[in-house]
């Protein structure tokens, strides 16, 4: 056998042990003409860029940065087609699956959702190592000329694929919320914006960094770039996880791979700074409250999502509970729910406050720096937890009462209707000082329905902001006590299920077939 045939037998086997919607998508994606035309002007525009290049520079490519200058050239046409072409397909890649009518066909299959994302995934993966390869002889070429530095290029190769894995990693996630086809044309319209937008963001900013290479010698800069690729990690994982959950059948379990996940992102999050604020000195306290601000966000998402949410249970979700009874009763917050959800929601809460608490006094207890004054920064957080657990319990409890009182009251209904109230609450103190009915220089007890008013008053801690405090633990406290029944009687149904099957012994007669007649009783019939 040849060495030919042995290596086409090998990619053979390997080829079938591949995902099954990777070897799809690639094989489409090769020949679809975006990708030819994308691959041809990539090429193009790079050769012109060389020609163009070195006659422009003349005599003077032997000395100074023309290396760099043209190395800048071919990155900008680079970024273009993996931050902008390559996720932009993968969006229309899942939207053809709905188009098509063949996404019905592919769910009824034996892959399962992740397995149709990361083939997706990886169908962009591949499109981005063949534009890089598309690419690298063009930039072996800058490093013939002066002012190329190896690692300040390889340092802004790396944030180019990773930010295309993200970009792509959000347009699939973009994908599935698209369910009818005039939202199809919005999504697809705001996510070129996006896209566009984030690629002039985020190439000047690779950009700047290249220019001003001392700063890869800092350590701190590293520090901070682990940290951002780190919680990048997450949300990508958690765009993943939303992904999975959109194609996953109504009867299964949408919810609890977003609610563990987010858990662990709070966990991870605060434990993050607090390790920070306790090692480092000179921990900076804008990292903190980045933090924190991207902690109660996803926060308040997961939890308006989560405490909205039909209380029933389908009989798939309840075959794949454990056994064990302490272990369903652990599991159950992160189980689909309203009830629940705000149970998970409380859990949550309690999570990222403590912790973020500690935080506070480890930053002002071992540091050196000047942070302020911590009575400015501890009632902040108390009334933005306050707020957090009235407008979300009020959620709980319309959306609960509401499906027993309105016959198609839906989650999403619920969810319109809890925004519509916050943004009243809103506009209505702000339309008060607008007509003079209130001062535009003194806070009013009025403005309580205001959160950002509100949160201001009591961070500068003027005289309001202790009477203000107390009324929004009595609010929160009554918003709690409108759901606490609810919470555990949803805790303790999970503890009550039967997840395995009964056998019953049950006699069951055998099948006796009747003797035949006697042959001289026929005869005689």
């Amino acid at each position: 056998m040849s060495t030919v045939e042995s290596s086409l037998r090998w990619l053979e086997k390997a080829g079938d042990r591949l995902n099954a919607i990777l070897v799809k998508e690639t094989r489409q994606s090769l020949k679809s003409r975006q990708f030819v035309a994308t691959f041809l002007l990539l090429v193009f525009s790079s050769w012109v860029i060389s020609v163009f290049g070195v006659a422009m520079m003349g005599d003077a490519i032997n000395y100074g940065a023309s290396g760099q200058r043209l190395f800048v050239f071919y990155f900008v046409v680079l970024m273009i087609a993996v931050t902008v072409i390559v996720p932009y397909g993968a969006f229309r890649s899942m939207l053809g699956e709905k188009d098509q009518n063949t996404f019905d066909s592919l769910r009824i299959t034996s892959l399962s959702p992740w397995q149709i994302v990361w083939g997706k995934l990886m169908s962009a993966v591949v499109q981005d190592f063949i534009y890089y390869s598309a690419i690298a002889p063009f930039i072996a070429f800058t490093s013939l000329l002066e002012g190329f530095e190896l690692p300040s290029v390889a340092f802004l190769l790396l944030c180019g694929l990773l930010l295309s894995v993200a970009f792509s990693i959000m347009a699939l996630m973009v994908s599935t919320f698209a369910h009818q086809r005039h939202w199809q044309g919005i999504l697809s319209i705001m996510l070129l914006i996006g896209l566009l937008s984030m690629l002039g963001t985020t190439t000047s900013s690779l950009l700047a960094l290249f220019s001003d290479s001392s700063m890869l010698q800092d350590w701190r800069f590293w520090l901070g770039f682990g940290i951002v690729v780190f919680l990048g990690i997450l949300y990508c994982w958690l765009f993943l996880q939303i992904t999975s959950a959109q194609l996953t059948f109504e009867s299964g379990n949408r919810s609890s791979g977003i609610r563990l996940i987010s858990t662990l992102q709070f966990l991870i999050m605060n434990a993050l700074i607090l390790g920070l604020a306790f090692w480092y000195s000179g921990f900076d306290d804008e990292i903190f409250f980045i933090i924190c601000s991207l902690t109660y966000i996803q926060l308040i998402a997961v939890g308006l999502v989560s405490v909205t949410e039909e209380n029933f249970l389908s009989r798939r979700i309840r075959k794949s509970l454990p056994s064990r009874r302490i272990s369903r009763f652990l599991l159950a917050p992160f189980l689909p729910g309203g009830s629940r959800g705000m149970a998970y929601l409380m859990l949550n809460l309690g999570i990222c406050y403590g912790l973020q608490i500690v935080t506070i006094l480890v930053m002002m207890n071992t540091s050196t720096r000047s942070y302020g004054s911590i009575d400015e920064v501890i009632p902040f957080l108390t009334g933005l937890v306050f707020y957090i657990i009235i407008y979300l319990g009020f959620a709980s409890a319309f959306g609960r009462i509401g499906n027993g009182m309105i016959e198609n009251l839906k989650p999403n209904h619920v969810r319109v209707i809890t925004l519509l109230v916050f943004a009243i609450g809103c506009i209505i103190p702000m339309m008060a000082k607008a007509l003079e009915f209130l001062s535009w220089r003194r806070y009013s007890l009025f403005e309580i329905i205001n959160p950002f008013a509100t949160l201001y008053e009591i961070s500068d801690r003027n005289q309001w902001s202790d009477p203000v405090l107390v009324i929004l633990g009595i609010a929160a406290s009554v918003a709690l006590l409108f759901n606490l029944k609810a919470m555990v009687l949803s805790l303790y149904e999970i503890r009550g299920f039967q997840t395995q099957q009964q056998t019953e012994t049950v006699e069951v007669e055998p099948f006796q077939i009747p003797e035949a007649p006697p042959a001289s009783s026929l005869e005689e019939g």
